[in-house]
């Protein structure tokens, strides 16, 4: 037999080889529960096996996969990458003991990357996927980030000076890097004593309304039907925590909603003790009291009233032996 021949001949073993291994590897159904774990015993399997193309590899996997499981990975399906598809796979379907440890708490066993995935998979074509990114966004990427605060897209961070500061930022530049998202820097602001967040201004001294929100409500014309009135309170309510007895002073306002459910139309008969109502529910948010931050170590007061109308309350905490205001109810 000259080298040609014996060359084929090697080539055809090697081929039949190839093709005996495929069919002598028959994983069983991907454990959902322990994915690391089913891994490793195929992983063994293709040792044994002798199998080490990674197309090959990639395509086993898949059989052992459910219909569910494969919707879960419907993006790498779709679009795999040119290279390592099997390591690819099986990073989208197993997290290391690292990853585990520092997430588990709050996301079970899913990773950000996956718990988004998961999410489309079961919300379809009913969310759009800008609303469930922004709860991914507030819910998975910074819950365990305690000087961190999420709303939408919008985040606001606290930190004691300026070096803790850069220090927060580049975790937080960290995670949206990795994660593929980009920040609008026309819109942010760095390293700021004092911030407007969310209709509130927000300094080391407390919290507060921001002017012009406070203005806009000073400015809001006597309401003439329901519908106008409850837009009112919705606007003054906002801010519900700022406002020490607003039940009691809302309550000739909130009686004219008494019994309309339909009629949002409705005309209003103003008449002057309402009318002193509504002035003053305006008058007292812009004379507001500044709430302060929360103080870990202090030592926390609640403080409550009752009467025939309206059930009020405080919660406020003693620091140097004085009160300081941290919520109206």
């Amino acid at each position: 037999m000259n080298r040609s021949s014996e060359s084929r001949s090697h080539e055809n073993i090697s081929a039949e080889s190839s093709e005996i291994n495929r069919v002598a590897v028959k994983p069983p159904s991907f454990w959902r529960n322990k994915p690391n774990l089913w891994f490793f015993q195929l992983e063994a399997q293709f040792d044994v096996t002798n199998i080490t193309q990674d197309q090959t590899k990639y395509n086993i996997v898949l059989s052992a996969l459910n219909e569910h499981i494969l919707d879960f990975i419907e993006d790498i399906l779709s679009n795999p990458p040119t290279e390592n598809k099997n390591i690819a796979l099986k990073s989208a379907l197993t997290f290391n003991d690292s990853e585990e440890a520092k997430l588990k708490k709050f996301l079970g066993d899913c990773r950000p990357s996956n718990l988004l995935r998961q999410m489309k998979s079961l919300a379809g074509s009913k969310i759009s996927e800008k609303f469930l990114k922004t709860l991914w966004f507030r819910d998975s990427l910074f819950r365990d980030l305690p000087y961190c605060f999420v709303y939408i897209d919008d985040i606001i961070i606290a930190s004691l000076n300026l070096d803790e500061h850069i220090s927060h930022l580049k975790e937080i530049f960290q995670r949206l890097t990795e994660n593929g998202l980009v920040l609008d820097i026309s819109k942010c602001i760095f390293a700021k004593p004092e911030v407007d967040f969310l209709g509130h201004h927000v300094s080391a001294s407390g919290i507060r309304p921001t002017t012009e929100r406070i203005q806009a409500i000073l400015d809001f014309n006597r309401p003439s039907t329901v519908k106008q009135l409850r837009r009112f309170l919705g606007m003054l309510n906002f801010y519900l925590r700022f406002l020490p007895n607003a039940a009691k002073h809302q309550t000739k306002l909130n009686d004219f909603l008494v019994g309309i459910k339909e009629k949002k139309n409705k005309s209003i008969d103003w008449d002057e003790d309402s009318i002193k109502a509504f002035k003053y529910c305006k008058e007292q948010l812009s004379e507001s009291t500044t709430l302060a931050h929360p103080v870990s170590n202090a030592h926390l007061a609640i403080m409550v009233d009752a009467s025939d109308n309206a059930v009020g309350g405080v919660m406020q905490q003693y620091v140097s032996n004085q009160g300081r205001i941290y919520v109206w109810a």
